[in-house]
């Protein structure tokens, strides 16, 4: 009896033995899980500030561009720049001579003369001092003003008489108040070509003021070709412009192509896995597109036809109670479904700043970055110009292919659009060598991205359209900056918009070296509309 009794204490403490192991497994194994699982969201948070810290180091890239002292001529550097030449106004509203007479001298301005002709008008100096071209209305500008202007240069192509023994001296100077006086740039310069062959280019810096578009801008501020000799041969001006240095955005720069850093970037015990930079300003503004423009985007970007219409009608008649301040708010249109926006949402915004100056047809656009703008955001802005729908497309790869080894830079200038001097880099230019294009599309395109009024008035060889596109534009003032970032096995995404404010009284970009709300224009006054830091399932 002694023996079962002890053998059954025995089997009793064996289970209990076994109880108590299988207890302490259990309890080890969720300390374990528990440690793992607080691991897991140590690096799940980790993984979200090496991200944020990812997205300051791409706003870094962008302020490292914009902030960038030197100027450069490569498309592969911070702080490209290029030279864009502005023409000044026309007839009794906008050119004003003094002392001058000559054959249809009020073409002068122009280089050689309107951008399609051979023939050279010009501006007659006499052999009396003081006698001299003077310019004003700066429109061609309208075009530029949202880009950072580095420098500004009076230039001038002048030839001198064959008779006579005495060479004309020129002084190049510029008026802050209507010409009520004048400031000297640069100094005197004596006239050596005797042909517009070889005619001479004449440069004087303009001293560079805080806001350098306002001045610009303002009909107040002229120049002038001012003979400062007397003598026995006349001066001929044909060209009178400003030369100015602005800064252009590309896909070519660094902070497009992510060569600022390599990744991954290590960040503390994480690293950056990828910064992706993406320019707004080469989106299609839902606030100012209009309503051919936003169905001709939504055609591009697979919607039909009818659908495309329906559905452009009924953005602009939301905006008109209900200004859009997030792409997301598409979803609260009549008739938009989750297929439709995820179609398009990669091809709007409403960051970009809000060109108010523009005149032809007047009012508040924003313009469309020609060298950062998608295929399809092209192809629309190219459709409200012309009709042809297989050119629409071969332009628009041209212009992909053109901006990938030299960027765009501006809209138009006779200098540059002449055969001799002709720049890939202007517009206007690009445009007259692609064969495909006839000479009436090739002006309904170029009206259709020009700003001003400038050009139709001008030359007469614009051919006007509707006013129912946008402008292209050459910089960039908003930006989208998604960032990767991992921690031990999670890894974690942030995306931020990062732009600045734009003063639109100065003409000039509020820097400040922190995150800035992007300004556009309300119904009423401008207004702010900012997105934070957002972590990304």
């Amino acid at each position: 009896m002694r023996t079962s009794t002890s053998g059954a204490a025995l089997l009793i403490v064996f289970v209990l033995m076994l109880v108590l192991a299988a207890l302490g497994a259990a309890l080890l194994s969720q300390l374990v899980g528990g440690a793992k699982s607080a691991a897991s969201v140590v690096d799940w948070q980790k993984a979200l500030w090496v991200a944020e810290g990812g997205v300051n180091r791409g706003i870094k890239a962008i302020r490292d561009d914009g902030g960038a002292a030197a100027q450069t001529t490569s498309p592969a550097a911070n702080g490209y720049c290029s030279l864009a030449y502005v023409e000044g106004g026309y007839g009794g509203s906008g050119i004003g001579y003094s002392g001058a007479s000559g054959s249809n001298y009020d073409r002068a301005a122009f280089h050689g003369t309107s951008w399609s002709s051979s023939t050279v008008y010009y501006a007659t100096l006499n052999s009396v001092v003081n006698a001299n071209v003077t310019i004003w209305n700066f429109q061609q500008a309208v075009n530029l003003i949202g880009s950072r202007l580095r420098n500004i240069e009076i230039v001038c192509r002048a030839i001198k008489d064959k008779s006579g023994g005495t060479d004309p001296v020129i002084q190049l100077q510029y008026s802050l108040n209507g010409g009520g006086s004048w400031s000297n740039a640069g100094a005197a310069t004596g006239v050596s070509a005797t042909s517009w062959l070889a005619g001479s280019y004449l440069y004087a810096t303009v001293p560079l003021p805080a806001n350098p578009w306002q001045y610009v801008m303002n009909n107040n501020f002229r120049i002038r070709a001012l003979r400062t000799n007397a003598g026995d041969r006349k001066c001929y001006i044909d060209w009178l412009a400003l030369r100015l240095t602005t800064e252009v955005d590309a896909p070519t720069e660094p902070w497009s192509t992510g060569s600022y850093a390599s990744f991954p970037l290590a960040l503390g015990t994480g690293s950056i896995r990828s910064i992706l930079i993406s320019d707004e300003s080469g989106k299609i503004h839902l606030n100012y597109a209009s309503q051919t423009l936003l169905q001709r985007l939504m055609e591009y970007d697979g919607i039909a036809s009818g659908t495309a219409a329906t559905l452009a009608a009924a953005i602009v008649s939301y905006r008109g109670a209900h200004w859009f301040t997030t792409i997301q708010e598409l979803k609260l249109v009549t008739g938009m479904t989750q297929a439709y926006y995820d179609l398009i949402d990669q091809d709007v915004t409403v960051y970009p700043w809000v060109n108010t100056l523009v005149t032809m047809p007047a009012g508040s656009r924003s313009p469309v970055n020609i060298n950062t703008a998608g295929r399809n955001s092209l192809r629309a802005v190219i459709r409200t110009g012309i009709t042809d729908i297989a050119d629409v497309d071969s332009l628009a790869d041209a212009i992909i292919t053109q901006r990938a080894t030299t960027p765009f830079t501006h809209m138009f200038s006779t200098y540059h659009t002449q055969a001799a001097t002709r720049d890939n880099g202007c517009l206007a230019g690009f445009l007259e060598n692609q064969a495909y294009l006839d000479a009436t599309q090739r002006n309904q395109i170029r009206d259709a991205a020009d700003g001003s009024s400038y050009n139709t008035t001008l030359t007469g060889n614009w051919t006007a359209v509707a006013g129912t596109g946008t402008e292209f534009c050459y910089y960039s003032n908003a930006f989208m900056v998604l960032s990767q970032g991992i921690s031990g096995s999670a890894t974690r995404a942030v995306a931020a918009v990062y732009g600045e404010r734009y003063d639109y009284t100065a003409y000039s970009v509020l820097t400040g070296g922190t995150l800035r709300p992007i300004a556009f224009i309300g119904q009423a006054s401008p207004r702010g509309c900012w997105t934070l830091p957002t972590p990304i399932p």
